[in-house]
């Protein structure tokens, strides 16, 4: 087994045996709250106007076709943890709503996608560039692939996600924080156009990745942060990108 593939048994393994933890974050309501407002600040940054044909890779338990029902024409989630599809098949399969078990890599569609998602994805990923190739080749001409990735331009983020990696055995150790500059070479070298970063996330990321309870204690807070980070993230993002939690790239095909 090449490096590689050793990289991808690893993170599919450790997913596979915390899926029913990391489900959890979509379970309880505050952290749910923070993390359908990532998902829709993210996808805010999108040009698009009919409802598309939307690709996710990496969907993990499935909770963004729930969090964007309505918004899309067709949703296609693929992951290479089984538990977790076990997981998305068991809450979200819909009529318009499929999720299969497979690794980007070997995933062959005969349906192109107006829209590829990919929300802390690419920091898993061994080949970023094939990776990138990959979904583009996914993509209909003029689609567009947005990532959501976690930056490393903010010092005291970057020391608490250390932190976590030692003390949170759901934290996979492998990961890597990319610099939208970095993240923009990948798109521009695959062929997208129109490659445009934003940032996303001050407050409320960390509510996204860690269920707290009570909620009756933490959900006022959730609140008030998501609602102070909708403001902040309209304000310029050459101000903002080194406070914030994450880097939003988005290209065109």
């Amino acid at each position: 087994m090449n490096e590689d593939r050793q990289f991808s048994a690893r993170d599919r393994e450790h997913f596979d045996r915390i899926a029913d933890q990391y489900e959890r974050k979509d379970r309880v309501p505050g952290s749910a709250r923070a993390r359908r407002q990532r998902l829709r600040q993210t996808l805010r940054r999108v040009p698009l106007g009919e409802p598309p044909d939307l690709l996710e890779v990496g969907c993990g338990a499935g909770y963004a076709s729930a969090y964007l029902c309505g918004k899309y024409n067709s949703y296609t989630g693929i992951d290479h943890s089984e538990g977790l599809i076990r997981i998305a098949r068991k809450r979200h399969v819909r009529k318009n709503v499929r999720f299969i078990h497979s690794d980007l890599m070997q995933f062959n569609s005969p349906e192109t996608f107006d829209l590829a998602l990919m929300i802390g994805v690419l920091h898993h990923l061994e080949d970023i560039p094939a990776a990138v190739e990959k979904v583009r080749s996914l993509l209909k001409p003029g689609g567009y692939l947005v990532v959501n990735e976690p930056q490393p331009d903010n010092p005291l983020v970057s020391f608490l996600r250390f932190i976590r990696k030692r003390v949170d055995h759901s934290y996979s150790g492998d990961q890597r924080e990319l610099r939208k500059q970095e993240i923009e070479t990948f798109f521009l070298n695959a062929g997208f156009t129109e490659v445009r970063s934003f940032p996303q996330g001050f407050l409320s990321t960390p509510f996204a990745e860690v269920p707290l309870e009570p909620g009756f204690l933490f959900h006022p807070i959730i609140i008030a942060a998501c609602h102070t980070d909708r403001a902040l993230e309209r304000l310029p993002g050459a101000l903002m990108t080194p406070l914030a939690w994450n880097s939003i790239v988005v290209g065109k095909k």
